[in-house]
């Protein structure tokens, strides 16, 4: 303890929390209970390799799911797909597929360097996504 009070030996505070950390919480719940939308995504993906493509959008792929689960499914069900996961599931597709690395561009997540919200979903804290490498290796677990 110094002459001012401040305990210099206390451990530091825990890291605080990012934004792409709630988002990636937020993911592996919505993943976890809507396995329609990993399969279609892993369909439509195949598709594209089949048809020849190097390359394409992840974005595309992720309307189509919308357009497949709110046109084409007849059984009523309606899901919403955040955009917030469209990084994941390129991210998620790639490390399940390494032989097709950069089939999607893999942009910077800009939400990995800002702080989380103060209020946000509720969800269990399931692991850091703080950095690429730990996410990847969050993603090859699910």
């Amino acid at each position: 303890m110094s002459q001012l009070g401040i305990d210099f030996t206390a451990p530091p505070p825990p890291p605080r929390k990012t934004r792409a950390e709630q988002i990636f919480a937020r993911f592996k719940v919505f993943h976890a209970a809507n396995p329609l939308i990993w399969q279609l995504f892993q369909k439509y993906a195949q598709q594209l390799l089949d048809a020849g493509r190097e390359h394409y959008s992840v974005d595309c792929i992720m309307h189509r799911i919308r357009w497949h689960v709110n046109v084409e499914t007849k059984g009523g069900e309606s899901v919403k797909l955040n955009d917030h996961y469209t990084a994941y599931y390129a991210r998620l597709w790639q490390v399940k597929n390494p032989a097709h690395s950069g089939f999607f561009e893999l942009r910077k997540r800009l939400s990995a360097e800002r702080d989380a919200y103060d209020t946000d979903v509720v969800v269990f804290r399931t692991g850091s996504a703080g950095s690429e490498s730990s996410l990847m290796e969050e993603l090859r677990k699910l």
